[in-house]
């Protein structure tokens, strides 16, 4: 029974009471995109192009962020490449030392050694006006007719019969002479003191001046071919017939 009195002296007492009223506010995207809207349509009525740009995003992203970029170490040297840059040394190195010993001993053999055969290679290389002097004997003649027999006396070869004539030693025309009977005489220079002279050819081939060789005729011969060979004013008679050929005795 005193608990029912209680709660009646509870019911009659006064209460205080409030309202709570929650403002929704805007949120900031919606007001954004509300900015946004009303800019492209104020562009759109004054008649403006609206460009949209796709790094704006990224430039927001971007500020705050620094780019750092690593450094790339030196590519280290393999072992084979070391090799090879030394195998490469040493062989310059070897060249340049064999140079200068080289130019040593030239140096030196000029001093000491004026005929030694280093000296007189590089004489003859370097002076060019210096003429090498050949003897007869240092050339192998051939026989001056191949189609009709050659016979030898006392140095004078002569070929009796028709044929084509031969240089036996090649060399330079030095003069074409035609003679009373009306053959010529054709001298050729091998050296300076060594000739052959050919006479009783009826047709030459060649004038004063050119060059002649042993493998190509110089002139044609009906009759009497008489060929003799000097050596300055001497007439060469130290040489035979050996198989159609003409040997030094």
């Amino acid at each position: 029974m005193s608990e029912a009195i209680d709660y009646a002296k509870m019911s009659e007492i006064p209460v205080s009471s409030c309202e709570i009223c929650v403002e929704n506010k805007p949120s900031k995207k919606k007001d954004a995109k509300n900015k946004v809207i009303n800019k492209i349509n104020k562009d759109l009525t004054q008649n403006k192009k609206v460009k949209f740009n796709p790094f704006l995003r990224l430039k927001g992203f971007f500020k705050d962020k620094v780019l750092k970029f690593k450094k790339s170490k030196p590519k280290q040297e393999t072992t084979k490449e070391q090799e090879q840059k030394n195998r490469g040394f040493d062989v310059v190195s070897a060249q340049v030392i064999t140079i200068f010993v080289l130019v040593i001993s030239i140096l030196l053999t000029n001093v000491f050694w004026e005929d030694s055969a280093i000296n007189v290679f590089f004489k003859n290389m370097f002076n060019k006006n210096q003429e090498v002097s050949l003897n007869y004997t240092d050339f192998n003649p051939t026989l001056p007719m191949t189609e009709v027999p050659v016979s030898l006396t006392d140095g004078v070869m002569t070929a009796s019969g028709e044929g084509n004539v031969y240089a036996p030693v090649g060399g330079q025309v030095e003069s074409v002479t035609k003679v009373e009977d009306g053959t010529y005489c054709i001298t050729i220079s091998h050296t300076e003191k060594f000739k052959t002279v050919l006479e009783g050819i009826d047709y030459p081939y060649f004038e004063k001046g050119n060059t002649v060789y042993t493998t190509c005729p110089i002139g044609y011969s009906n009759k009497n071919l008489t060929v003799k060979m000097y050596n300055g004013e001497d007439l060469i008679t130290n040489y035979t017939f050996n198989d159609g050929a003409i040997v030094w005795e």
